[in-house]
């Protein structure tokens, strides 16, 4: 015969009983690891409220800092006073000029604008074997190229330049045609 009543498998019973050990490992190990954070924070904090405790408070810093500038400005706005005014200095400057001397100066400034050149400067470079590919490549595609070398920074550069140019829209003219070749070119005005 067969007996149908419930009875409890012997690894039903110690599988619980280890299941439970696991769980209450599990609860002392969080437990003990909020501890540890709280401690930390706790001691951090306490830190932190006694580094504060030392220093200034910021508004007061600031308002410090503002003070002192305005004093730094009242000062030396009131050492900086302008000692003249323009607009009695200027009618003491008045030039008279005569009608010839006028024009004479007027001739003259016309002519130094005449004989002002142009020049259209490519690139810039510190080796000077790539200035000259560069001049040669502007040389083939037609262009009168040449390399001048300045100091600057205590370094030698090279620069590639085309022309002279002796009237402004003539140099306007090549710094089209370089800027429908893809080439950037600075007008530089040379006396």
């Amino acid at each position: 015969m067969r007996d149908y009543a419930k009875k409890s498998s012997p690894e039903l019973n110690g599988g619980s009983q280890h299941n439970k050990l696991w769980i209450l490992f599990v609860i002392i190990f969080i437990f003990l690891a909020f501890f540890v954070y709280v401690s930390k924070n706790f001691i951090l904090s306490k830190k932190l409220i006694a580094s504060n405790a030392q220093l200034p408070k910021p508004d007061a810093m600031i308002k410090k800092q503002i003070a002192q500038t305005k004093s730094l400005v009242l000062q030396k706005s009131t050492s900086d006073k302008m000692q003249y005014d323009f607009y009695q200095l200027l009618p003491e400057m008045t030039v008279n000029v005569s009608s010839s001397e006028a024009t004479n100066a007027s001739k003259t400034a016309v002519t130094t604008a005449n004989t002002a050149s142009f020049v259209l400067q490519i690139a810039a470079l510190q080796n000077p074997s790539d200035a000259k590919v560069l001049q040669n490549q502007l040389a083939d595609a037609g262009y009168h190229a040449f390399v001048q070398s300045y100091l600057a920074n205590q370094k030698t550069w090279y620069r590639v330049m085309v022309g002279p140019f002796h009237a402004l829209s003539q140099a306007q003219d090549q710094q089209l045609k370089l800027d429908n070749h893809n080439i950037e070119a600075l007008l530089i005005k040379v006396k």
